[in-house]
């Protein structure tokens, strides 16, 4: 129920200063600058900044209408609620990546730790610690390396960082690479995933579960999806005792150096005695090809279909890592779409069936240059 009005409030004290044995009329309320209205007017006021104060903070007090307000508010509720028990909203994160050493020389050196690395663009990454050629020894060497930024820009693909902008002296024929895509840069939190993470708090408070696990898995900085499954005996379909987990960030791509984060944070989730195996996801892109579809609308034909060709990526993003691309899923997509676009129901050529990813660590993607509408 909103709060009253100031011409509620008037309406109230006008009624109300009338009331016997007051010496004022209604008449004499709402007549202008009398005593009776001034002293009306001032308590509408008065009442007025009150009621608006008590429904803001109400509105504040309530999990709903604070993640409505978002920001410092929500903020407060969430802490308000768990306490120190609860990750609070979490900044940018940076990507981390595995780079591989090469070298022809035969001189043993060291590269030493924080050396840069970086992309032919300029996305400069910082190695975890130094790396020591032997005499003699070629490599690959292998070792973590952190953006040197935070962000989802740091999330490079595999074999862009090729150059060393702190190069030993020791030896011109190092190189390097990195045989895997970047994983775990993201933005500082939004309002909407901070309040799903809150929502998840309980369910995940007790712990050894699938809930709890991928819980764990998703507050280390820069994973967004976790998949947790028990790893069954293919002749007793029993549990192994163990289970496997796969995560990503939010582009669905993983790496061996985020999933050892991840490793760590299970020390708190897994049940004693239950290893959890910890992999990163990798990204699997598939075509979306649909015909027959008719436009209701000619003039509004290349618009509706550009967007049906963002929907149509925003949703596969949304599939976790080993999930299915179904017809039904796409078919889902374009119902937004009924008002302007008929889909007859074999408009769908591709995928021609539903679409498995190649591997439970896969997550199935797609991008605008990938889908075509009607040929286009």
């Amino acid at each position: 129920m909103p709060a009253p009005s100031y011409a509620d409030i008037l309406a109230a004290g006008t009624r109300g200063i009338a009331i016997r044995p007051s010496p004022f009329t209604v008449e004499m309320a709402r007549e202008p600058e009398s005593t009776a209205n001034i002293v009306v007017h001032v308590n509408a006021s008065m009442a007025e900044e009150t009621a608006v104060y008590l429904e803001t903070k109400l509105a504040e007090s309530q999990f709903v209408t604070a993640v409505k307000i978002g920001g410092a508010v929500l903020d407060r509720f969430i802490y308000d609620r768990y306490g120190d028990d609860f990750e609070p909203r979490r900044d940018a994160s940076v990507s981390v990546v595995t780079v591989s050493f090469r070298r022809t020389g035969e001189v043993g050196f060291a590269v030493p730790k924080d050396s840069r690395v970086a992309t032919a663009d300029g996305v400069v990454f910082r190695t975890s610690q130094a790396v020591v050629f032997q005499a003699g020894e070629k490599g690959p060497l292998d070792v973590i390396a952190y953006c040197a930024v935070a962000g989802a820009d740091g999330n490079v693909l595999a074999t862009k960082i090729a150059e060393i902008l702190d190069r030993p002296s020791d030896d011109k024929t190092l190189t390097v690479e990195n045989l895997l895509p970047a994983a775990g840069g993201a933005p500082r939190e939004e309002d909407g995933q901070l309040a799903a993470r809150a929502r998840g708090f309980w369910s995940a408070a007790r712990k050894g579960t699938k809930t709890a696990v991928e819980y764990a898995a998703r507050s280390v900085p820069g994973v967004r999806i976790a998949v947790a499954t028990e790893v069954l005996n293919p002749f007793t379909l029993l549990p192994k005792w163990r289970g496997s987990l796969v995560v990503s960030d939010a582009s669905g791509n993983g790496n061996t150096a985020l999933a050892a984060r991840v490793y760590e944070a299970m020390h708190e989730a897994r049940a004693l005695g239950v290893p959890i195996h910890v992999v990163g996801g990798g990204t699997q892109f598939e075509s979306i090809s649909l015909v027959g579809l008719v436009f209701l609308n000619a003039n509004t034909t290349a618009e509706v279909r550009e967007q049906m060709r963002v929907a149509l990526v925003d949703d596969v993003a949304l599939l976790v890592n080993g999930e299915t691309l179904s017809h039904g899923y796409i078919f889902a997509t374009l119902l937004r779409f009924k008002d302007a676009v008929f889909a007859p129901d074999d408009c769908i050529v591709a995928p021609v069936e539903d679409k498995v990813p190649s591997n439970a660590f896969r997550a199935i993607r797609t991008r605008a240059d990938l889908i075509k509408i009607n040929g286009l």
